[in-house]
Parts: structure tokens; C-alpha cells; sequence
């Protein structure tokens, strides 16, 4: 039945290309005669001057481009088709709508050569309808009908709720609801094509491709056709190459809710799924699996290098402004078609042109959305080691071991953290106050590195000696025991003070020997084993 109807669309479109070689006649001599300029719209009220901007650039056929200045965000609300004879480039800035008020066919391309460039705009509520119940014919493109062999770019854009529809009683052949590509090229980038329909019986939802038709970093979004349909998003045969791009949420009555080819179609890094009906893919020809592609359901035929199908791809559950200048559709945390993409292959964007991959990863994700991972800032440090004090045991200090804090993250993502500390554990500490600092570093988190701080002092011969006797007076000896120990230690003070370390040795040797004695001291064996310890443990510190 299709080739049927592709033999109507080419006898019908035969008058519109012989047309279209008569005025390219026309157009080498009025090129000559008009010269090439800027064109801004400032009146959005009407149409009026853009279809004349229109005109003077199909007149000068040498890519002028029309912009506007109309104080803002505006919607031009069209009394008839745009006609595209000459190349030309049309900028709205991402502030123009044209709207088609559900009477009017937005853009008629009629080129033989040359291009059209659309940049950031919104084509909206065009339709084409057929009419004539007793002369059926052929109705295509509700926004942009390409039927010359020129090529159309079109950058940064949205068509939504543009339809191509049957008059009641009508028998037309329905194709492409926002655009139709007859024999040109059409190349869409960083672009929404949303709830665009043909009717009963039709065939591309939002697009029907006889030509060459590239999709890049751009969503086709709850496109459908009526009962009978094919393709919701796409029906092709023509060619077509699908590039990190995301169909979803598409409806066909009939087969294909996303996609049917029946020519020469390739797909990478894309997303096909979550179709409403019809199944992801009708293919009469199967689709050349480049790689790295999702569905949901297995009718795409996807079992290339890094493909998955049957799989869900964890996608919002709708449209949404995610940044950028086009609604997107957000792959959720966890979601199958994330950091799938070797990083070589990526391309450096994605359609809100947020950088690919996402910080820190070597892998991109599939379809038109780079999920950017949750800002990590809860990076910290556990269990930091409480400020310490220890006695030096040689006249370089102290050997100091202590336990290392931990990193901590809420998002329990920590395989990555790194924690150190300066000095180390086990090094030895000079006598005096050191401060150790402990570091935690971790690429995921933003507020990365984490530093903490702790103190080890580290007591020298001085302080030890004076602890010595805060020691002696805490056993409570006899007044003459006690005060014959302190004077030896004070003794000891004297000559460190003196800078006589060799008196001190000697003083402390003395105490030793008098601790040792055995009678009269009213020292436990324990408190007399403690005295020792430490006399001896200050000899090492003063070198003796």
C-alpha cells in the first residue's frame, strides 16, 4: 500500500519541482540585481513584515538573515504559509514564535538548491488539510513542507502541536506532521519536536522522510498518529541517521509507535522507548545499529557494541525545562543509559549544551540528556584523633602512632576518597607542639579537599622533671621523704637551666639511687618503679 502512495506524492510534486527550475532561472538574474542585507523584524503585531523580509531575501537568494528586535518574547501569528524560494538563514533568538493559529502550513520550501537555516525559534499549531473529498491528493508538512532539493538546517528549535489532517469525508494520504522531506536534506540539532500529529490513516507523527534527514542531540516527544498510523515520531524511506538523540512517549495506532524504516536508517547512542503504542520500531528494513543504542522492547533490533533492549531506560516521565534553549526529557539516577558511551566517541554536548561527560566521568550517556550527577559537597572527615601529650624518649623527641580519621560522604560514595595525614603515623614527633593535618580528597565531591587538624605535644626534659615532682607530691610521703626527693629533682631544674648537662645526669643518677634505697622512703614498689622510669627516660632525653 505504501508504494502506492509514494507514487501520488512524486506525481504530485512534479509541477512544484518544474516550478521550482523556472524560478531559478529568475532567480541568477534578480541576485544580480538586489544586494544582500540585514533584515530585522520590529513589528511582531502581524506578519506583514516578515513575509516581506521573506520575499526581499528570497529575492536576493543569498543567505540573508532575518532577526528580530521586538522587545522581548513574541509569537507572529501567521495569515498564510511562509514561502522559501531562496536561501536564507531566519534567527529568533530563542523570543520568536511563529504560529500557525491551527489555519496555516508554517514554511513551504521550495529550493532547488541553497538552504534554509531555522535558529532558535518555535513553529507551532501549523497544519496542512486536505479538503477535496472527490479529489484525493497528497497532504504534507503541518510546519515545514520540503519539497525542493535544497537543504534545511534547523538549530535550537521546537515544533509542537503541528498536524497535517483530513477535511471530514476527505481521502488525502497524510505525511509528516511537522515536517515533510520530500528529496532535500533536513538536519535537525539540539531541537524538540513534541505532540505534532498526522490523521487517520498517516504516516510520521512529526516527520515523514523521502531525502536525507539527520537527528542530533534533539527529542521527538509524544508525536502519534491517528487510527491506522505508522511511525509515530518517524516514518522514513529515505535516509536517515539518528545521533545521541531521544524518542519517547510516541504513538502509532498501527506499527512503530517511535520509528518505522523502510529504507536506510542508522541509530547511535540514541534512545527508542517507552513508545504508548505501536512498539518502538516497525522496520520494513532493519535499522544499522551503530552502537551504544535503548529500547525498551526488542523491535528495534538492537545488539550492537554496548546496545541494550528490552531494557527500561529509567526516563522522566515527561518533558521539562532542564536548561538549555529546548524542553528535554531527564534520564533519572540509576538509569541504564548512563556513563554508557566510551568518552571518545561522545560528542562534546548534549542538547541543553551541557558538557559531555559530566565532570569527573570518562564515559557519556545515551540519548539527547547527559545526567549530571547530584552536587556531592558532604565530603568530611570521622574519628580525627583528639590533641595528645606524650614524653620525649631521646633528644629528637618521640616516636607518635596514632589512628588516621576516615572519610565520610552522606551519599555513601567513598571508593574514591583518599585520606592523609602530615606528619604520619610513626614518625617521630620533636620535642614541643606539632600540629598534624588530615586531608581528605575526593573527585565526586565539590567541596573537596577536607582538612582537619589535631596537636601532639611532645614534653622535653624540663617539663618531665617538673611532672616528676607533681608525681612525688601526689603519693602524699612523709613531709622529710617527700621534701628529700623534690630537692634532688629541683637540683636537676638548676642545672638544665644552667645548661650543665652533665651535672644533670649526674643529679639524676643520685635520685635514682636514692629512690632505690630501701629504707625509710614509705615508697610503694610500684611508685619507686614509676620514679626510675622517668629519671632514666629524662637521661635519654638529655643525652646522658
Amino acid at each position: 500500500m505504501h508504494l502506492t502512495h509514494l507514487t501520488r506524492r512524486w506525481l504530485w510534486l512534479l509541477p512544484a519541482l518544474l516550478l521550482v527550475v523556472s524560478l531559478g532561472v529568475g532567480f541568477t538574474a534578480l541576485t544580480a540585481a538586489h544586494a544582500a542585507g540585514p533584515l530585522v523584524v520590529t513589528n511582531c503585531t502581524s506578519d506583514t513584515q516578515l513575509q516581506n523580509d521573506v520575499t526581499q531575501a528570497n529575492t536576493d537568494n543569498a543567505n540573508d538573515t532575518i532577526t528580530f528586535q521586538c522587545g522581548g518574547s513574541a509569537a507572529i501569528k501567521l495569515t498564510s504559509t511562509l514561502t522559501i524560494s531562496g536561501s536564507m538563514t531566519i534567527d529568533g533568538g530563542q523570543a520568536i514564535t511563529l504560529d500557525g493559529q491551527g489555519t496555516h502550513q508554517i514554511f513551504n520550501v521550495n529550493l532547488s538548491s541553497g538552504t534554509l537555516t531555522l535558529k532558535s525559534l518555535t513553529l507551532t499549531n501549523g497544519v496542512a488539510i486536505g479538503n477535496d473529498p472527490f479529489n484525493p491528493g497528497i497532504v504534507t508538512g503541518g510546519a515545514i513542507n520540503n519539497t525542493g532539493s535544497g537543504t534545511v538546517n534547523i538549530t535550537n528549535s521546537t515544533l509542537t502541536n503541528n498536524s497535517v489532517q483530513n477535511a471530514p469525508g476527505s481521502l488525502d494520504a497524510l505525511y509528516g506532521g511537522a515536517i515533510y522531506n520530500a528529496w532535500g536534506i533536513v538536519n535537525i540539532i539540539n531541537s524538540t519536536l513534541a505532540s505534532n500529529s498526522v490523521g487517520v490513516g498517516g504516516e510520521g507523527g512529526a516527520i515523514e522522510n523521502s531525502g536525507t534527514l539527520s537527528i542530533t542531540n534533539s527529542t521527538l516527544a509524544y508525536n502519534f498518529t491517528g487510527k491506522g498510523g505508522e511511525g509515530g515520531a518517524l516514518w522514513s524511506n529515505g535516509t536517515v541517521t539518528i545521533t545521541n538523540s531521544t524518542l519517547a512517549y510516541n504513538s502509532a495506532s498501527r506499527q512503530g509507535g517511535a520509528i518505522v524504516n523502510a529504507a536506510t536508517m542508522s541509530s547511535f547512542g540514541s534512545i527508542i522507548a517507552d513508545s504508548t503504542s505501536g512498539g518502538d520500531c516497525g522496520n520494513y528494513i532493519g535499522i544499522n545499529d551503530k552502537g551504544y543504542n535503548l529500547s525498551d522492547d526488542s523491535s528495534c533490533g538492537f545488539t550492537g557494541t554496548g546496545s541494550l533492549q528490552a531494557t527500561n531506560p529509567l526516563l522522566a516521565s515527561a518533558l521539562a525545562n532542564n536548561g538549555g534553549p529546548t524542553q528535554t526529557i531527564a534520564l533519572q539516577q540509576g538509569s541504564p543509559a548512563n556513563d554508557r558511551i566510551p568518552v571518545a566517541s561522545c560528542p562534546s554536548t548534549d542538547q541543553r549544551g551541557v558538557s559531555r561527560p559530566d565532570t569527573g566521568e570518562s564515559t557519556c550517556d545515551v540519548g539527547a540528556y547527559e545526567f549530571v550527577d547530584p552536587t556531592d559537597n558532604d565530603l568530611g572527615l570521622a574519628g580525627v584523633p583528639a590533641n595528645s601529650t606524650v614524653d620525649a624518649t631521646s633528644p629528637q623527641g618521640a616516636t607518635v602512632t596514632y589512628s588516621a580519621p576516615t572519610a565520610t560522604d552522606e551519599s555513601g560514595d567513598t571508593s574514591s576518597a583518599s585520606v592523609n595525614c602530615t606528619p604520619v603515623s610513626g614518625s617521630t614527633f620533636a620535642i614541643g607542639t606539632t600540629t598534624v593535618t588530615c586531608t581528605a580528597t575526593d573527585s565526586d565531591d565539590t567541596n573537596s579537599p577536607v582538612s582537619a587538624h589535631f596537636t601532639v605535644t611532645v614534653n622535653g626534659a624540663a617539663t618531665q622533671t617538673s611532672n616528676q615532682i607533681t608525681t612525688i607530691q601526689s603519693f602524699h610521703l612523709p613531709s622529710n621523704g617527700a621534701t628529700s626527693f623534690i630537692s634532688q629533682l629541683q637540683a636537676v631544674q638548676a642545672d638544665m637551666s644552667a645548661n650543665n648537662t652533665a651535672q644533670a645526669c649526674s643529679d639524676l643518677t643520685g635520685f635514682i639511687n636514692h629512690v632505690q634505697a630501701p629504707s625509710g622512703k614509705k615508697l610503694t614498689t610500684s611508685q619507686a618503679n614509676q620514679l626510675i622510669t622517668g629519671a632514666k627516660r629524662i637521661q635519654a632525653v638529655l643525652g646522658c
